[in-house]
């Protein structure tokens, strides 16, 4: 069975994906979930919801799929007990800490990974299942072939997007609303500033109006003309985007690819077309400039709604009322077979089966007839009149012995005290008694991790290329290097690096890519050897593809978790260590969390970044080839917003994706006072579009900052404008 799985914002919306036919819904508790502008979904009303598609026989899924502070997690098992004891048939996650807290609290309950994991492989994929992850939700940024390759290699159940709005940049890397306006995505609070129009310039400031619109702006996705192919890919969940959509809007599209899924599991490919009908309803219900995928192309300009503003169109009314007569303003019912049962002297019986579950019901007791005896015609008239009840009669029998009777009032509480029973077995056959175990966070120790300094935090610098990381490993007062990817295809070199790093005293790491895509992981395959042998200590990660490319094919080499591989509260951690054991060296401190916060997760055995421009997006599309200036060569360009903020754009053509920057570069060089009193292992300067007078520089001022304590006059920016980032403020 291939699942079709709604969107819900609201009860009325799962409701109408149910009434259109959805397997299943997901929607969210009120807190946790992604999506934190939809319609606010109280916790009797998700309950409700959750008896609801029970009734029916569909399932339902709750996303818990935020990132979570240390204050917030200890409220997450609470928050739970009450679903799962409804009979919550999984959740969907993104947060290794909530993961742990329901793998000691709740074992027993599913565990499906959100998108905003940034799965894009097998390696990625295998380390899931490995973990015990029932279900994985891939990155919408795949090709059916990568899907299909994913299949062949794992068996951990796959979803995927088929129909919606599609982000720019990849689900869970993306910072550039949580930078900008301190509303972050990781926290359901998306601005979508990707929606706005941009400029693109070059480093020499050239610009055309040719490269001015929506460059981020991408089409919403529609796969329904694609089914039967991912039906063949094997592809267990199809998924529709849209919990800020309307009920009009999930009914619509739950109701046509329902039709089109049918359609494909019954007769397969051959003959499948979509109706040009459907399309059109499709585009009525939500028209962003057209529709797009990733099955079929990586990127490119014709995915894009280039010169069209994002917009809610009005949609054709006789489309809206077709819909809400089909699919909302009757109330489904479930068809049951019943038998009535009436013998004089004996109470009348009713049993009724539906959906698997058989149950009775007794009522009055049959009297023997003064005058006119119920017939059978006349029994069943009766029962059937099922009104505004949830069921319908499919078959009804009525064996009645002759000479009975019983009153019309009897004949009707026993069909509506037997529907009732029947209703409470339907919706109460998933409930289960929870019983809580423990799982309170573990306290932070330096066990299988990098200890800390006792007094000074040691100092990392990340560096683009090789020619930067000789004159950072010549520098004295630098404890750790980092040579940024892109320079994969040299382990040669790196091997020479090494060596030069450990003859100046100092450790020298590799960066992976920032998304592990198919080819990117054979090209890390093919040198795993070199790589693991060539003295760098250590790798750092940023995705969790990367970490199943590491403990899935057992590399003998320690890891870092950079920032992106996101660790907000204590529980990740000891989640993490677990997960790579020995392995694991120390963590890259969030970005997003503020003085307090990081303090409260404790940092002791994690770096902070004090320096850099903060990246924030990965994206699989191309600036430059939407605005038709790219040559495939490596280059930097710039994002302009309607304030002419210069948004740097790196183009890194070997791993076919953009970095898109923040404007201003962190900088915390000046409060290395405050840095301290976090006790930090470590503290980095990051290096990205920096000339190399411009490094020097900053070098010094760290290390003057060091030496000082920090905060002094001498750490101020001795040019430019800056930004703390979340160092003060944080994200709601």
């Amino acid at each position: 069975m291939v699942e079709l799985l709604a969107p819900a914002g609201s009860f009325d919306s799962a409701k109408a994906a149910v009434s259109a036919g959805a397997d299943a819904v997901y929607m969210g508790g009120g807190r946790f979930g992604a999506r934190a502008f939809a319609e606010s979904v109280e916790e009797n009303r998700t309950l409700e919801a959750l008896d609801y598609v029970h009734f029916h026989g569909r399932k339902l899924y709750l996303t818990v799929n935020t990132l979570v502070k240390e204050r917030e997690l200890e409220e997450l098992p609470g928050f739970l007990v009450p679903y799962l004891e409804r009979g919550l048939d999984g959740v969907i996650l993104q947060d290794f800490g909530v993961w742990q807290r329901i793998r000691d609290c709740f074992p027993d309950l599913p565990v499906h990974i959100s998108t905003q994991m940034t799965l894009t492989g097998a390696e990625g994929a295998g380390w899931m299942e490995a973990l015990g992850a029932s279900r994985i939700v891939l990155a919408r940024e795949l090709s059916l072939e990568e899907i299909r390759t994913i299949r062949e290699r794992v068996s951990i159940e796959m979803e995927v997007f088929v129909h919606g709005a599609v982000c720019y940049c990849y689900s869970g890397q993306c910072l550039m609303s949580s930078m900008i306006g301190g509303r972050s995505g990781n926290r359901g609070r998306c601005a979508q500033p990707c929606r706005l129009p941009y400029g693109l310039e070059r480093p020499d400031r050239q610009s055309d109006s040719r490269k001015k619109g929506f460059l981020l702006n991408l089409k919403d996705m529609c796969t329904v003309e694609s089914l039967p192919q991912l039906v063949e890919a094997g592809i267990n969940s199809m998924k529709i985007e849209g919990r800020m959509k309307s009920p009009v809007y999930t009914a619509g599209v739950v109701s046509i690819y329902r039709k089109y899924l049918d359609r494909c599991l019954e007769y397969g490919g051959e003959g499948y077309a979509v109706e040009g009908q459907d399309l059109r309803i499709l585009s009525e219900l939500f028209d962003r400039g057209g529709f797009t995928d990733y099955l079929w192309r990586r990127n490119g300009r014709e995915m894009m709604a280039l010169t069209e503003k994002p917009r809610f169109r009005p949609v054709d009314q006789t489309v809206i009322n077709a819909i809400e007569l089909q699919y909302l303003s009757k109330e489904l019912k479930r068809k049951v077979y019943g038998i009535v049962t009436l013998e004089q002297g004996k109470p009348a019986k009713i049993v009724l089966e539906c959906d698997g579950i058989r149950c009775q019901w007794e009522g009055e007791t049959v009297e023997a007839a003064k005058s006119r005896p119920l017939t059978e015609e006349a029994v069943r008239k009766q029962i059937q009149k099922t009104g505004n009840s949830a069921f319908c009669f499919e078959k009804l029998d009525v064996l009645s012995e002759e000479g009975c009777f019983l009153n019309v009032q009897a004949l009707n509480a026993l069909r509506r005290q037997g529907f009732e029973r029947l209703r409470q077995e339907l919706t109460g056959r998933n409930r289960r008694t929870v019983k809580q175990t423990g799982g309170r966070a573990e306290p932070e120790t330096d066990t299988a991790m990098e200890p800390a300094a006792a007094v000074v935090p040691a100092v990392t610098v990340l560096v683009p290329d090789f020619r930067s990381a000789v004159w950072v490993i010549e520098e004295p007062g630098i404890d750790r290097v980092i040579v940024d990817e892109g320079q994969q295809d040299k382990p040669e070199q790196l091997m020479e690096l090494a060596e030069f790093a450990h003859s100046q005293g100092k450790k020298l790491l590799f960066r992976l890519p920032p998304v592990l895509r198919s080819r990117e992981a054979e090209k890390l395959c093919d040198c795993r050897k070199l790589l693991t042998g060539s003295g760098l200590d250590g790798l750092v990660l940023r995705t969790a593809d990367e970490a199943g490319l590491v403990c899935g094919a057992g590399w003998d080499i320690p890891v870092v978790l950079d920032h992106s591989f996101y660790t907000w509260n204590r529980q990740a951690l000891v989640f993490l260590r677990k997960a790579f054991g020995s392995r694991l060296s120390y963590t890259t401190l969030p970005l997003e969390l503020n003085q307090r916060e990081l303090s409260e997760r404790g940092c002791r055995s994690s770096e902070l970044v004090v320096y850099g421009y903060a990246p924030l997006m990965v994206t699989a599309g191309c600036v430059g080839k939407t605005a038709e200036v790219c040559d495939h060569r490596e280059k930097l360009l710039y994002l302009t917003d309607r304030k002419k903020k210069r948004f740097p754009v790196k183009t890194m053509c070997k791993n076919c994706c953009n970095m898109i920057y923040n404007a201003e570069p962190l900088y915390l060089l000046d409060r290395m006072d405050q840095v301290n009193g976090l006790k930090p292992a470590s503290v980095r300067m990051e290096f990205t579009i920096e000339d190399r007078h411009r490094q020097r520089q900053l070098t010094r001022i760290l290390k003057e900052a060091m030496q000082t304590g920090g905060g002094k006059a001498d750490a101020q920016p001795v040019d430019g404008t800056y930004t703390r980032g979340h160092f003060r403020r944080g994200v709601d």
